[in-house]
C-alpha cells in the first residue's frame, strides 16, 4: 500500500513529460512504463508468494464441493453479509470511500480549468501528496494504531472531509491554501485506507472472508462502474459538484464510522 501510495512522488516527471513531448505522446510514454512495471510485479508476486494455511484448507474443502453446494455456500456468505450490522455498516464505509474516488479522477481538469494551474505543474499535487502519506504513515501511524482502528478511522474520515471542503474554496492563483487542502487531504487518505482495510479484514469471521471480500469487492465494481460517467456529467453542469459529492460520501462516512466505533466497544473483545 505504501508503493501504491508514494509512487504520486514521481509524479512531477510525469509532468515533465507533458511539458517537453505534450499529453499525447507523454500518456503513451507512462503507459509503456507501467505496462513494464506491472507486469515486472504479476511475475515477481506470483513467483515469490504462497497460499496461507487457511487459503489451502478452504481451496480442499471447495474442490469437493459440487456447484449446487456452492451456490448454497456463498448464498449463506450473502446472507451473512446484509444481516451482520457490523459488517454491513464497514461495507457502506468501503463503498463510499470508494466511489467518492471517481469524483475525484476530475482533480487535475480542475485544477486547470478552475485555479489555472498550467497542465505540467498539476502533477505536483499528487507529488505533493506522497511525500504527507510517507510523513503521516512513518511518524504517526503507530500512535494512531494504539488509539483504536474505528477511532483513528473518523479521524481520517474527518480530515479527508476538511481537505475536500477547503479544496472547494481554493480560488484562483490560491496555491497556499491548495497546498494545505492537499495536505489535509492526504494525510486523511493514508489513514482512512489503512483503518478501513483493517476494520473490514477484523470484522469478517476467517471462514467467510474470502467469499465476503469477494462479495464486498463486487458489489463496489457494480456501483463503481457509472460513478465515473456521473461525474462527468455533474462536472459539465458545475466544476465543483464532483467534490461536492464526494464531501458528502467522507461525511456520510464519517457518521457512520461513529456507529461502528459505538458497536466495537460494546464487543465483547477477542481472546489472544
Amino acid at each position: 500500500m505504501i508503493i501504491n501510495l508514494a509512487s504520486g512522488i514521481f509524479a512531477p516527471l510525469a509532468g515533465i513529460l507533458v511539458n517537453r513531448f505534450g499529453i499525447t505522446l507523454a500518456m503513451r510514454l507512462i503507459y509503456f512504463l507501467g505496462f513494464i512495471s506491472m507486469t515486472l510485479m504479476f511475475v515477481g508476486r506470483n513467483k515469490m508468494t504462497t497460499e496461507t494455511r487457511i487459503g489451502m484448507e478452504l481451496i480442499k474443502k471447495h474442490n469437493n464441493l459440487s456447484l449446487s453446494e456452492k451456490i448454497t455456500d456463498y448464498k449463506e456468505a450473502m446472507v451473512y453479509f446484509f444481516t451482520n450490522k457490523l459488517t454491513f455498516l464497514v461495507f457502506l464505509i468501503m463503498l463510499f470511500t470508494y466511489l467518492q474516488n471517481s469524483f475525484l479522477f476530475y482533480q487535475s481538469i480542475y485544477l486547470k480549468d478552475i485555479i489555472g494551474i498550467k497542465e505540467s505543474l498539476t502533477s505536483l499535487v499528487p507529488g505533493l501528496s506522497a511525500i504527507i502519506y510517507l510523513i503521516t504513515y512513518f511518524i504517526f501511524m503507530k500512535c494512531l494504531t494504539q488509539k483504536g482502528e474505528a477511532s483513528s478511522l473518523s479521524l481520517g474520515l474527518l480530515l479527508n472531509g476538511l481537505g475536500i471542503l477547503l479544496f472547494l474554496l481554493v480560488k484562483p492563483k490560491n496555491y497556499l491554501l491548495l497546498a494545505f487542502s492537499t495536505i489535509l487531504t492526504a494525510s486523511g487518505n493514508i489513514i482512512t485506507i489503512t483503518f478501513r482495510e483493517t476494520l473490514w479484514s477484523n470484522v469478517i469471521g476467517e471462514e467467510e472472508r474470502a467469499k465476503i471480500f469477494a462479495a464486498g469487492q463486487g458489489l463496489i465494481s457494480l456501483f463503481s462502474a457509472p460513478a465515473g460517467y456521473f461525474a462527468g456529467w455533474l462536472y459539465k453542469i458545475n466544476p465543483a459538484l464532483p467534490f461536492l459529492m464526494s464531501l458528502i460520501f467522507y461525511l456520510a462516512s464519517y457518521g457512520i464510522s461513529f456507529v461502528v466505533k459505538n458497536i466495537k466497544e460494546y464487543m465483547p473483545s477477542k481472546p489472544s
